[in-house]
């Protein structure tokens, strides 16, 4: 008399049904897109990459040409579109007036 089956259909005494845990999920982004930045102030191209977790660096200048405007970033690397590492550095190109 008295002998408690645990081991049947995973119940506990009573009927009742064991305790369920819900695993925590966490999801990361293992990669994000370089977005296009042409076109804005450094400032601005690097508060535009820390939005979507990458870190923009100021690079070497370049002279502007054609339609290009003083101070504003004119190329990337990696350019835009490709994938990186969340964390990953941007190098921004700027022009400066002919």
């Amino acid at each position: 008399a008295g002998t408690a089956n645990y081991g049947r259909g995973g119940h506990f005494p009573g009927g009742k049904a064991g305790p369920t845990a819900t695993p925590a999920t966490t999801t990361t982004a293992a990669t994000v897109i370089v977005p296009n930045v042409y076109g804005q102030t450094a400032a601005a191209a690097q508060a535009t990459l820390a939005s979507v977790r990458l870190v923009g660096q100021t690079g070497p200048t370049t002279t502007c040409t054609g339609s290009e405007v003083a101070g504003t970033v004119v190329r990337t690397s990696p350019t835009p579109g490709v994938s990186v590492a969340p964390g990953s550095t941007v190098t921004l190109t700027a022009c400066t007036a002919p």
